[in-house]
């Protein structure tokens, strides 16, 4: 389980030749049936350790957004969610931290932060920590030194812990409260407090389109050469109209170029990409909604990164309701949707998830995927209507 990620985890054949013996009468030395089934016994032992291990050592892109202190019982079902996390396969976590956890001179609890990051770095899943803001925290005599100083504690107080932060979420959206050029120097500031801290690297999530003028004038204060990977958000939403069931590649690529332009070719990371579902409060969506959610993860995650996405973060990993939207994994009762399915079967195929080609035939998309490192491929294949009969 977790000493994957860690170390090594050796498995032994004791009790080989007495299993023989109860099975055959004759361990593997006495009888040429018994070594041969004794080598059958092994080879599948083989074959399922390399399995787990594809999927759980490693990196790969599969990620998901947490947000565990919203639920009210968070420490049991921040526990409880990890390791459900990591049956899933997920690889990397995004977990928010409150900027309301700064005092005044700019000193950070980073216990309560490392307390976080242990139960889910216990199942062997990395952790994005996203230092989360809204525009009335901005509006007090926040500067650029306090900014240095509590992401430098915050860095020095987990540099063991996790390699890279989130400064901070959705900034072009009304989260921070300052003008774009106001935040390029905190956002200066939070990338050598980090180094300085810690040593990890830093970027900021964008939600914008990439023409707005608030992204123009950041990109303008060249922001990029401060970050470690270009990030934005996606979200699809699904209503009373038509249900949309992949994700818009065009976006993902146009971004993905902006950010190849804008940032000399860092990786492209998507910390927020999920499916707004109507619901009532306390109510699960319909099933037709849920299954729709769960289509489109399995097919816009295999889409995005074929399409040059580096790490998919799906939104959100919990129960999550916002303006009469739903939009978790999980119910209230902490059940799965189907769309806890469509994760795990997506990056149990995929394995590693190393994108080789597109396979492309009429109105069916494929997508060939490196799932091991001895080779072993998937296609990942669908069409949005009926049924088609594909000749590979």
């Amino acid at each position: 389980e977790p000493v994957l990620k860690h170390g090594t985890l050796g498995i032994g054949f004791i009790g080989l030749a007495e299993y023989l013996t109860v099975l055959t009468g004759k361990h593997h030395a006495e009888s040429e049936k018994a070594q041969k089934l004794g080598i059958e016994i092994i080879t599948q032992m083989k074959e399922s350790c390399d399995k787990y291990s594809e999927r759980y050592s490693g990196d790969t892109p599969f990620a998901a957004d947490f947000a565990s202190g919203h639920k009210s019982n968070y420490i049991q079902d921040r526990r409880d969610l990890s390791r459900a996390a990591r049956l899933a396969g997920v690889k990397w976590m995004r977990e928010r931290i409150s900027w309301q956890n700064a005092d005044s001179d700019g000193k950070i609890n980073t216990d309560l932060i490392r307390e976080v990051i242990d139960d889910i770095n216990n199942e062997g899943i990395n952790v994005l920590p996203m230092l989360g803001t809204n525009g009335s925290d901005w509006q007090s005599s926040i500067d650029a030194v306090k900014i240095y100083n509590v992401i430098k504690q915050m860095a020095g107080g987990m540099n063991e812990k996790s390699s890279t932060l989130e400064i901070f979420n959705e900034i072009d959206g009304g989260f921070t409260g300052v003008p774009a050029d106001v935040y390029a120097a905190f956002y200066k500031a939070a990338a050598i407090g980090a180094v300085d801290g810690g040593g990890q690297s830093v970027f900021a999530g964008l939600i914008q389109d990439k023409n707005s003028d608030f992204r123009k004038l950041l990109m303008a204060n060249d922001v990029m050469n401060y970050s470690a990977a270009y990030n934005s958000h996606f979200h699809l939403f699904y209503g009373s109209g038509e249900a949309k069931e992949t994700i818009d590649t065009e976006y993902i690529t146009d971004e993905r170029d902006f950010g190849t332009k804008e940032g000399m070719a860092k990786p492209f990371w998507v910390t927020e990409a999920g499916m707004y579902m109507s619901a009532a409060k306390g109510e699960n969506p319909s099933e037709d909604k849920l299954r729709h959610q769960a289509r489109y993860l399995a097919t816009s995650m295999p889409e995005a990164i074929a399409n040059g996405l580096d790490k998919y973060f799906w939104f959100l990993w919990r129960e999550y309701y916002e303006s009469g939207y739903e939009m978790g994994t999980f119910d209230y009762d902490n059940n799965t949707f189907p769309v806890y399915a469509a994760y795990a079967a997506v990056t149990s195929a995929l394995g590693k998830g190393k994108f080789i080609g597109s396979l492309a035939r009429d109105d069916v998309k494929g997508y060939v995927f490196e799932a091991n490192d001895e080779g072993k491929q998937t296609l990942a294949l669908w069409c949005s209507d009926g049924e088609k009969n594909v000749t590979l």
